[in-house]
């Protein structure tokens, strides 16, 4: 565990931990994997317009989370821009 205290940081572990099934399919071979189906990347609402994956929330399916309530997680991770699903950086 560690405390996020930085927009940075808290940028970096969003996609750390919303984009890692699309960096782990790139060495799978499976490209069409795009966000991590484990996490709550369907409800996340901070994709980058014209990604493949920035279409928002599941429908009918329950939000598996609480909503973020700091304002590091609603606001300011924003600062280092929005996540992009097709990102494959390690």
């Amino acid at each position: 565990m560690r405390l996020l205290s930085a927009p940075r940081q808290a940028h970096a572990a969003l996609r750390a931990v919303l984009v890692s099934a699309r960096r782990d399919a790139r060495s799978a071979a499976a490209p069409e994997v795009r966000r991590d189906a484990a996490s709550s990347a369907p409800w996340f609402d901070g994709w980058k317009a014209g990604g493949s994956d920035g279409e928002g929330g599941e429908g009918s399916r329950q939000r598996p989370t609480a909503p973020p309530r700091t304002w590091l997680l609603t606001t300011g991770w924003r600062r280092y821009g929005l996540l992009d699903p097709d990102d494959t950086r390690d």
